[in-house]
């Protein structure tokens, strides 16, 4: 009523939806196993990290030829959005 006005910033995030599918190596001694992940929300490009037995480590969305163990996955977005959470393969 006194002709002022207001600027507000928000920063919204939306959830990262993410899902995968695994395939458990064929032993423990090969290198054979698969995680792929699919993410849906958020705003791309998605950014991937990966940790895992022995010091394993990648960046990319997907993994192959991989061994039985844990693997650490966390998802980025460009809003800040993030998602952490284990996969493990059993031989």
């Amino acid at each position: 009523s006194s002709g002022c006005t207001a600027t507000y910033s928000y920063n919204l995030q939306s959830e990262l939806l993410v899902t995968s599918i695994q395939t458990n190596p064929n032993c423990l001694s090969t290198a054979t196993g698969t995680l792929n992940i699919t993410v849906a929300g958020g705003t791309g490009p998605y950014l991937f990290s990966w940790t895992g037995p022995n010091g394993f480590t990648a960046s990319t969305q997907n993994l192959s030829g991989i061994f039985a163990g844990t693997y650490n996955l966390t998802v980025s977005d460009q809003g800040g959005a993030l998602f952490s959470n284990s996969y493990t393969l059993t031989a």
